[in-house]
């Protein structure tokens, strides 16, 4: 008997489709989005000479340069931060998910 009537067929993994690299795309830009409005507050907080610590709770406040420059300064740092590490990411995640989907080269046959 041959192997091919006796062996057990393997399952192979389904053919990789376009819907998964579009999403990580579409949530990749939504981080970027995000990045780009927390980096207009902070710009925003710079010509005004205010900003908020965007908290949701109770402990929701407005720094002013002129009352508490110290916490005014920190916040605009720390929202800097954040936009650049969310820009990192979200343009990470494009090249990556471009990288791993990308058809790989044909070797060349030799002559």
């Amino acid at each position: 008997m041959s192997q091919k009537k006796t062996r057990i067929p393997l399952p192979h993994p389904p053919p990789p489709t376009g819907h998964t690299e579009w999403l990580l795309i579409f949530v990749s830009v939504m981080v970027i989005v995000a990045a780009c409005l927390l980096g207009y507050m902070v710009i925003e907080g710079l010509i005004e000479g205010r900003i908020s610590n965007m908290s949701r709770g109770a402990s929701y406040d407005v720094y002013s340069f002129a009352q508490r420059p110290r916490h005014y300064w920190f916040t605009i740092i720390g929202h800097t931060f954040w936009v650049f590490v969310l820009t990192a990411m979200g343009v990470g995640t494009i090249w990556l998910v471009r990288k791993i989907n990308a058809a790989p080269e044909k070797p060349r046959r030799r002559k």
